[in-house]
Order: structure tokens, then sequence, then C-alpha cells
């Protein structure tokens, strides 16, 4: 399809089948429907209206009291409403905080609550206002073919974010894709989404073989067996497949009308459907070839990542041959005629000329063709990289040895294998060494984590070079692994290795390039340098001001770290200008739940601190008074009690979570010497799924921890952000009057436990 073609093709955005069952009912939004049936109150989330109802369960729009802010609450009923259900979402809170990304909703929490009598599970996730279905966005926005392949890129960019992460959705439908108004997409509901990390196992373990999951008329070929073991990333890109037909014609591509299961799940097996063509001729040639092969049958024929899809439809919109089509002379012609066409057209103009032109054109198709060989070359890196974990995972479970093979071996295992395993192919090698440091991470080992990147950032510049996307990839989950292991040093020369990288390819001024300057800064006020961070944190800004405007979340966000690196210097007027200006800017652009807003409020507020003004303090956050009780039901050890000290440092804290061993240390270290002053610390815990009672105490034991810790409800003041790093609130007589950012690891500003001392000896209370 040309290009002309697809910027007018715009009739394919018919409504799907009218008698499709298994669609979401979406609701009025101005409608006040909530019945005698529906909660008032879920937890800290006071319940609106409904949004939207299906087989799952039914979502509505709530108001969370603590931060204020309009969230998503969905509650699943039914027959799901059981222990299985239960324990998919207490790990989907943990699973979901991983996958921080632009097309991902972002959950806040999961639990259950009392629904007359019974324990019922829910979640709250980030609202999505004047949000839209994404065939109803494309068929009402009547975007034309070319428009809507652009969105779905977006949605096969999120489930690749997924997919690196250990997530497969396994529930993609058109309703789990919504488009805001701006027109960007967002993947929600990972509610039936299971996680492979080993941790998260026993949980989903109880998902019963033979429980069908997901809708029945996107799910794949393999999910209709009913083994939640045997499902991999392709069950989404087939999936996607489905959808972008859909997306792109309006309807499905099956043909059988039968309301059974079986005759329906008989007809995804066989692979049988109505080809994209035959809805418009126009999408006959490389745009069918795409979508059908993503809908292969055979698992082994799909493309084998969502990213492998998503690059094929970019060479597509670009014009270049694509991995799905088959190979040919024509072919060939056709895809370099369509990218010269000047030149075809001078061709065209004599006999002579076209006869003298053979050399030169020849040459040019050899050009098309190495273009697709580079594409199948990628693909091919990709089934050796498979083909290498599969036979490391057969070995390592040889029959008859039983369950005794734990992943650490098989991790363990991979890496000795790996060692010379691809001579000639250094790429094979940095992709297979990236994914077993990552999966070495998400099981809590964090020195073969960072071995293994390590690995992959050698392999990858010496193959691709130090500016390549995927080696600055690399520094970037570096990056995280030196935060965790608390390697400061390491972090800041990874830092400046990437920006040197960065301005060798795009120059001292690109946004990305300031972006980088940004981290660094960061990381030199971490090693306490603390003039070359401000330095180069006010050179950040400054460009990102002029690329950006004032206005852009990004410039405000390196507005607000020039302004903590002022405090940090005792420059606490110019500190609170910045922060106040940033906090109105903020607020006025994201509204009141933005990061930049929190940041902003933590900025700002310590700057008050810091001028001994607590009463200012206070009104940042609006009097925000503590709940009476954080509902507390285990005392570790000490004892709590908020009128005990006019000054409060509480901690929000997980054993699971690799930074809560640095955020404890550091709290002790503030308590041991602030004690003294009227400064009362207080650690409190929820006990995740992956924790009991004994370990926390042994942890606590352990380390020897000076203060008081809690076991408490944890629905406490958005606890956690459901990430399990720990997070700090300061309190002055009952109410708020400084956190933390977000949840982190940084320490405590001096200056602010300095002020609080003075404040307590001054009795200016």
């Amino acid at each position: 399809m040309s290009d002309s073609e697809l910027d007018n093709n715009n009739d394919s955005g018919r409504k799907p089948d009218a008698d499709d069952k298994t669609r979401t009912h979406h609701i009025d939004p101005d409608s006040d429907n909530l019945s005698d049936q529906h909660p008032r109150q879920i937890g800290q989330y006071v319940i609106k209206r409904v949004i939207a109802s299906g087989g799952m369960g039914t979502v509505f729009e709530a108001l969370q009291e603590n931060p204020r802010r309009p969230v998503a609450v969905k509650i699943v009923k039914g027959s799901l409403g059981d222990e299985s259900a239960v324990a998919r979402l207490e790990y989907e809170a943990q699973v979901l905080a991983r996958l921080r990304h632009p097309g991902i909703a972002q959950i806040y929490e999961a639990g259950s609550f009392d629904d007359k009598g019974t324990q019922t599970p829910f979640f709250a996730m980030e609202y999505i206002p004047n949000a839209k279905g994404i065939t109803d966005f494309a068929r009402d926005s009547q975007l034309n073919a070319r428009e809507r392949l652009h969105l779905f890129l977006q949605v096969c960019d999120a489930v690749h974010h997924g997919h690196q992460r250990g997530v497969v959705h396994r529930d993609l439908k058109p309703s789990n894709i919504l488009v805001d108004s701006s027109g960007q997409a967002r993947v929600i509901d990972f509610g039936v989404a299971r996680a492979t990390d080993a941790d998260m196992r026993q949980a989903a373990a109880q998902t019963q073989v033979g429980q069908v999951l997901g809708t029945v008329q996107y799910m794949s070929p393999e999910q209709f067996d009913a083994d939640p073991h045997d499902i991999d990333t392709r069950s989404d890109v087939y999936t996607l497949g489905l959808i972008l037909y859909e997306l792109l014609t309006g309807k499905l591509p099956y043909t059988t009308s039968s309301d059974r299961l079986f005759d329906f799940a008989s007809e995804v097996r066989s692979g049988s459907f109505s080809r994209l063509g035959l809805h418009d001729k126009a999408m006959d040639g490389e745009l069918e070839a795409i979508v059908h092969k993503a809908m292969s049958r055979q698992r082994e024929e799909r493309y084998q990542s969502t990213f492998g899809l998503a690059q094929d439809i970019r060479r597509y919109l670009s014009g270049d041959a694509i991995v799905a089509r088959r190979t040919g002379w024509s072919y060939q012609a056709r895809v370099f005629a369509r990218r010269n066409k000047v030149v075809m057209g001078l061709l065209g103009t004599a006999f002579v000329i076209l006869l003298a032109g053979v050399i030169t054109t020849t040459s040019l198709l050899v050009q098309v063709d190495e273009e697709r060989q580079k594409a199948e070359l990628a693909s091919q890196k990709a089934a050796k990289g498979q083909q290498f974990l599969s036979d490391v995972l057969t070995s390592a479970f040889p029959p008859g040895f039983g369950d005794q093979t734990t992943v650490l071996d098989v991790l363990d295992r991979a890496s000795q294998k790996l060692t010379g395993a691809f001579p000639d192919d250094p790429e094979v090698e940095a992709d297979l060494r990236w994914s077993l440091g990552m999966a070495y991470g998400n099981i809590g080992h964090w020195e073969p984590w960072k071995r293994e990147l390590l690995a992959a950032l050698r392999l990858r510049e010496r193959a691709l070079g130090p500016s390549h996307d995927k080696t600055l990839a690399i520094r970037g989950d570096l990056a995280l692994a030196y935060s965790v292991l608390n390697d400061r040093h390491e972090k800041l020369n990874n830092e400046r290795a990437m920006l040197a990288a960065c301005i060798n390819r795009w120059g001292d001024t690109d946004i990305d390039v300031l972006d980088c300057k940004g981290r660094v800064a960061g990381a030199l006020e971490a090693v306490g340098s603390m003039n070359d961070a401000r330095r180069l944190s006010e050179e950040a800004w400054t460009g990102l001001k002029q690329h950006l405007g004032v206005d852009s979340s990004r410039t405000v966000y390196e507005q607000l770290q020039f302004a903590w690196l002022l405090l940090e210097d005792g420059r606490v007027a110019e500190a609170e200008g910045l922060a106040r200006d940033a906090l109105n800017r903020a607020k006025r652009a994201y509204g009141d739940s933005h990061y930049n807003v929190r940041y902003a409020k933590s900025c700002l507020s310590a700057a008050h601190i810091l001028e001994g003004n607590i009463d200012s303090a206070k009104a940042v956050y609006g009097y925000r008074e503590v709940p009476d009780t954080f509902g507390i039901e285990r005392v570790f050890q000490g004892t709590f009690d908020l009128e005990s000290e006019p000054f409060q440092l509480l901690i929000f804290f997980e054993t699971w979570c690799p930074f809560s061993a640095q955020g404890m240390d550091r709290l002790d270290k503030v308590n041991r010497q602030y004690d003294q002053f009227g400064l009362n610390v207080v650690g409190l815990t929820k006990v995740s799924k992956n924790t009991t009672e004994d370990e926390v105490e042994r942890y606590i034991e352990d380390r020897e921890i000076s203060f008081a810790a809690f076991k408490e409800n944890g629905r406490a003041w958005n606890y956690f952000d459901c990430t399990g790093t720990p997070s700090v609130r300061l309190l002055c007589n009952g109410y708020l009057i400084w956190e933390q950012a977000g949840p982190t690891t940084d320490r405590i500003p001096t200056p602010i436990l300095e002020a609080i001392v003075a404040a307590q000896s001054s009795g200016s209370l």
C-alpha cells in the first residue's frame, strides 16, 4: 500500500460485530450510576461512579484521600473472588510497579475489602480521563490507516517493555488499550498477567490448569489449551496481530457463527481466517503479510517478540523491505521503485537510458535485498538466543531429578555455558548476558546481576560501539544495579561514560545529552562533589529551558534538582523561589498528582524548615493530619506514640526490597544521633506476600535497628507507591511537614535535621 493509499484509507473504523458478548460495557461518564449493590468506599478510595463492567469485574472512578487524586478502582467478581484471584492481585502490584512506561497505566495499590462478608480483591490504578478503547478512538478520530499504525506502535512498545521485565499480559484486547485525549495509548488491566520471576511462582501456581483466562475472541491458539505454564510472550504477539487486524478493518478475522467454545477454538487452532486484503485491496501486500505473520498458528512462525512486530511495521512505514514478505526479484523491484520514484521515472523515458542504467539499478536492488537480509539476521539472532536458553533449561531439569534444581542453579549453569558459546556473534551473547543479569536481579542476587550486565556492556561496546542505543540501554540498567549495591563511585563513572557516549553521538546540546548531564549531577551530589553537581545541573536546566520551554516536565524536574543543590549550599531563599515557581508551573500544567508537584512540595517545605518556619511547611501540605492510627497489627519492638515527641520521622519499609537495608541503616544512624534532641524515628512495614513476620523480626534484630518498628495494614498514606522502596515522612505534632519526593534511598538532608533540632531547642513550635 502506498503512502497516499494509507492516508486516504479512512473507512477502516467500522465497529466490531454487535453480537460480541465478550466486550466490556462502558458507561455514560455523566451518569449517576451507582446502585445499592455497589460499594461506596474501598479502603481509602471514595467511589464516585462506574466506568465499565465486564467478565472480570467492575471498574469505578474513585477519589483517593491521601494524596488527593482521582483513581480507577477495579474489583474482581464472581468465581475469581477466591484465593487464586487474591494471590494474583497480591503479587500484581509488585509486578506492575516494575512497569514504568508512558504506555502502561500505573498501579497504586492492590488488596482486598469486605464486600458483604466476602473478601473481594481490588486494585487502584492511574485514572485516565476521557479515554476510549483503541478501536473506538481510531473510529471517532477518523484516523487513516497510517495513523492507526503509528498509534498501534505505541501499544507494541508498551507491551515489549512488560515482556522485557518478565510479564506476559495474556488479556490484551481493545478495551484494555485506552487512548487519552492527547492520543497517547495506555495498556491497562494486567489482572491476568503472571510474573515469570521465581519469587512470584508460588502465588501464580494456584491458577488451576483448565481454567481459561482471557477474553475468548482475542486468545491465541495455545491459550485454548488452558495450560498457564505454556504461555509465553508470543501469545501476546498473536493477540496484537488480532487487534491490528480489527484496528485496520473494524472486524475480527473469524468466520464461524457458532457460539460454542469448542467450535471457536477449532477455528483459531486451524489458523484459517479471512485475509486482510479481502476488506481492502490496498492491504493485500506487505501489510497483510505483517498481520498474518503475527497471527501464525505455530508460535515458531510468528514474530518472536513484540519488538520484532513493531520493527517490521516501522520498516513498512518507511518503505523498507520487511521480514514478513518472502524475498524475490519482483518484490525487491517494487520496494526499490517505491523508494526511488524519481529514478524510475527517468528510467521510463527511454529504453536506451533504461539499458544504460541496468548496472546502477541492479546495485540499488541489491541494497534493498541487503536491508531485508539485515532484518532476517536480527530474527536469526533472536532464534539463536531462544534455542540456547531452551537447551539450558532442558539440561537443567533432567528426568528423575524432581524439583531439586533451583532458579539460581539454572541461571548459574546458563552463565557458565554461555562462555565461548557464540565466539562469532557477540551481539547474541550480549543479549543473553543482559537477560541473565535481569533474571539474577529479579531474584535478589545483586552481584551476579552486575557481573552479567558488565559482560553484556563490554560485548555491545565491542560489537556496536559505545554510542549505540543497545549499549546505552545497558548503561541505564547498570545505573540501577549500582544504586542497589550502593556503589556511588561506580555509578558516577557509569553516568559519565554514558554522557560522553551521548555527546559523541548527538553533540553537547542535544536534549538527551542534557538529561544525561542532570543524571551525572545527581551522581556527583551522591559522592559529595557539590560544586560540580550544581554547575552541571544548572547547565542542564538552562539547556532544557531553551529546547523545551519552562513548563516542560523535564525542565521543571531539572529546575527542582538545581533547587535542592542550592538548599544543600545554604542558598535557601534562591531555592525557595525556584521551588515555588516549579510548584505553580507543575500544578497548572499537570495537576496535583504529578510527580513534579510532589517533588516541588518536598523542596519548598524543606526551605521553610531551614528558615525555621514550621507552620509554612505544614501549609505546603494543607495542614495534613496523620491518621489517628496506622492500623498497627504487631509490635516488633519499641513503642509508637504520636504525642511522645513533637517530631516523628516515619520510614515505610519492606524487607524484600533491595533498598530497604540502606534506608534502615541510614535511619538508624539518624535515630542514634538525634533521638536525644526529640526526634522520634518509627519504622512501619506491611509484610508482603514473600516475607513472614518472623523474617521481619530477624531482619530487624540482625541489623540491630535501634528505633521502634511495627507491622501495619499497608494502606496509610499511599503506602510505598507499591514499589517496596523506603518512603520517609517527617511529622510535627501530628502534621506532615516534609516528605521525600518519592520512594528513595537518598539520605535525609542534614540541614533539615539540624533545623529540627534548632526548632526544638528554641521552643518555636
